[in-house]
């Protein structure tokens, strides 16, 4: 099942990831592996398939 990921909701999260920062280095962390995981699927999802 594919996840559509758009660029606005990358970037959303990396915004929520900044305010994060203040808080908790931990915490960013974890958002942190989740945004690169949002954008490998991302990448994934948008790259042409070759048959």
């Amino acid at each position: 099942m594919p996840y559509n990921i758009s660029t606005e909701q990358i970037a959303d999260v990396a915004k929520i990831a900044e305010k994060m920062q203040r808080l908790s280095p931990r915490a960013l962390a974890y958002v942190e592996g989740a945004v690169n995981m949002a954008l490998a699927l991302h990448e994934d999802n948008n790259t042409p398939k070759s048959a």
